[in-house]
């Protein structure tokens, strides 16, 4: 039988790509900076190449690097867009449930 994944599971499982630049869904180009938790689900918190506040996406779909997958300078580009726009690499945050706040609302955004 299967663990459940818990915040710190995700959090030791996506750490590595902490501050890259990932595709997530396998459709949408978004930079890592973290994870999250409410009551009901598990989250990825990123930054789209917008500069965009930090969106909390759900972690039932996938994300994937793109470092050591695609050329080095493919990689590098990419990355220093998201940088000029507003999405600079920044520490890895992990935002965990807090069950006294049970009625204000997480920023849980639609991809």
């Amino acid at each position: 039988m299967t663990e459940p994944l818990t915040i710190d599971k995700l959090a030791d499982e996506v750490r590595p790509m902490a501050g890259q630049v990932c595709l997530l869904y396998r459709s949408e180009l978004a930079r890592l900076i973290g994870v999250a938790e409410d009551r009901d689900d598990l989250y990825y918190v990123v930054r789209l190449k917008s500069g965009s506040e930090p969106l909390w996406l759900s972690a039932v779909g996938h994300i994937d690097p793109l470092k050591g997958h695609v050329p080095d300078e493919v990689y590098e580009g990419l990355s220093a867009v998201f940088t000029l726009n507003g999405a600079a690499p920044e520490e890895f945050q992990v935002i965990r449930h807090d069950p006294s706040a049970e009625d204000s609302a997480s920023p849980i955004m639609a991809a």
